[in-house]
C-alpha cells in the first residue's frame, strides 16, 4: 500500500461506533474492491491491523479523585477480532477481569487510561480501549465517555472486579455528574 501503512489493515467507517462495519483486509485487491464499490458514500479510517488482545480500562471520579478499575480483556469466540457481532452476542466473547496480561502491561494500561481521562478533560467516568500485542506492548486506541451501562457490560464488570456493586457504580457516576455541575 502507498503511504507506508502496509497490510493487513483494519477498515472502519468514521460515522459508526461499536465496531459496526469494521473489517480486516489482508490483501490490497479486497480492500480496493470494498472501497471502490462502497455505496454508503461515507468516509473510512484505515489503520494497521495488529494481532493481540482487546483490553479496556475504566476510570471513575469518586469524591474528586480518579479511581482506575481493573483492566478487562475481551476474548472473541466467534470472530477474528472483537467485532460488532461478537460484542452484541453473549456467546461471541468472554471477559477476563482482571485481564490475564503481564503486570507491566496492566500497569501501562492503567496509567494510560487515567492520563487519557485527564488530558482529554473527561469528567465523571471514561473507558479507554487498548490493543495489547503478544509481546505485551499496549497500544491506546480510543476513549469512550459514554460507555454502556448494562449490568453485564464492560464498565459494570470492571467495577465488580474492584468490589464496586452496580448500584454503587451508578451512584458514583451520578454524584460526579452533580459535583461537576450537571443540570438535567
Amino acid at each position: 500500500m502507498r503511504g507506508g501503512v502496509g497490510l493487513p489493515v483494519i477498515l472502519k467507517p468514521t460515522s459508526e461506533g461499536g465496531s459496526i462495519g469494521m473489517r480486516v483486509f489482508r490483501d490490497l485487491n479486497s480492500l480496493t474492491a470494498t472501497l471502490t464499490h462502497d455505496t454508503r458514500g461515507g468516509e473510512w479510517f484505515v489503520e494497521p491491523f495488529k494481532e493481540g488482545s482487546a483490553v479496556t480500562c475504566g476510570v471513575l471520579e469518586k469524591d474528586g479523585a480518579l479511581v482506575v478499575l481493573p483492566p478487562l480483556e475481551t476474548v472473541p469466540t466467534t470472530a477474528e477480532f472483537y467485532d460488532h457481532k461478537a460484542k452484541r452476542d453473549p456467546a461471541g466473547h468472554r471477559y477476563r477481569c482482571p485481564a490475564q496480561l503481564p503486570d507491566a502491561a496492566l500497569a501501562t494500561i492503567s496509567r494510560a487510561a487515567v492520563r487519557a481521562h485527564q488530558v482529554l478533560h473527561c469528567s465523571g467516568h471514561s473507558r479507554s480501549d487498548f490493543l495489547v500485542t503478544p509481546d505485551g506492548e499496549a497500544h491506546w486506541l480510543e476513549i469512550n465517555t459514554l460507555p454502556g451501562l448494562s449490568t453485564h457490560g464492560n464498565l459494570a464488570t470492571m467495577a465488580a472486579a474492584a468490589g464496586i456493586s452496580y448500584d454503587t457504580l451508578i451512584q458514583t457516576m451520578l454524584a460526579a455528574a452533580r459535583a461537576n455541575g450537571y443540570r438535567p
